[in-house]
């Protein structure tokens, strides 16, 4: 126990002390708070008869009353415990807790007084938020001009960007903790691709690792009639393949020129 605050008195048998004392017994974490157990005591010195007595008397410890021995009250040479008890002391923000305690006491022979001091509780250091780890970054659908990719956080996400062949990051969609990244790109054009999130409520980035693929390229021979042919004169008309030259698009139907 630690003594924090005392008021004493004395006579010509000897002095007398009330004694305040505190001693941690716990902190929680996730709580913010200490439990601590707060101790009263009456100490007597140099009484040659080896006890004072002290007639219907009362005290308190941190506001909390409590009456001593009945008479006759006989506290022997030395310390004696006359209540104790625990409380719950809330810790700040930051993890700090200081707190003044008091206690008064109030007997018929000369015991009458208060006295208080300074708990200083050590600090609860809390755990400090990391950012958000991306689990799993892959490429679930690869297209001659797009890509989808699928990404996944151990945390909930309030932004997810993206940066193409090492271009500046842009903003896309996607929170929570998985979601589609989708983009246009050009056919047969290689690509490396990152994303970066942000852990919700945080200014904590995470950044990915790279995506290496390349767009499959435009057939540039295509089947017309059981034979391979140059696919760019032609165009798919009514579940044909026809020669493109002739023909035009109108109002969404293809028609010939002439």
């Amino acid at each position: 126990m630690r003594e924090f605050a005392r008021v004493s008195f004395s006579d010509r048998n000897g002095t007398y002390h009330y004694i305040l004392c505190w001693e941690l017994i716990r902190q929680d974490t996730a709580g913010n708070y200490s439990e601590v157990k707060l101790q009263a005591i009456i100490q007597v010195n140099g009484v040659s008869n080896n006890y004072i007595m002290f007639d219907r008397g009362n005290a308190t410890l941190n506001a909390v009353g409590f009456n001593l021995r009945t008479t006759p009250n006989r506290y022997s040479y030395g310390n004696t415990v006359v209540y104790e008890y625990n409380v719950i002391i809330n810790h700040d923000s930051n993890g700090n807790a200081s707190v003044v305690v008091g206690g008064t006491i109030n007997t018929s022979y000369l015991m009458n007084g208060s006295c208080s001091g300074t708990i200083t509780l050590p600090q609860i250091s809390k755990p400090q938020v990391q950012p958000a780890k991306i689990t799993s970054f892959y490429i679930s659908n690869l297209k001659t001009d797009m890509v989808e990719t699928i990404w996944k956080t151990d945390e909930l996400i309030e932004q997810v960007q993206y940066s193409l062949n090492g271009e500046s990051w842009k903003n896309t969609g996607g929170a929570g903790t998985w979601a589609f990244v989708t983009l246009p790109l050009k056919s047969g054009t290689s690509y490396n691709l990152k994303i970066r999130v942000k852990r919700l409520g945080t200014n904590l980035w995470t950044t990915s690792s790279t995506l290496y693929f390349t767009t499959p390229s435009i057939p540039t021979r295509i089947r017309v009639g059981g034979s391979w042919k140059d696919a760019t004169p032609y165009v798919r008309i009514g579940g044909s393949w026809k020669q493109a030259e002739p023909y035009i698009r109108v109002n969404g139907s293809w028609r010939r020129c002439n």
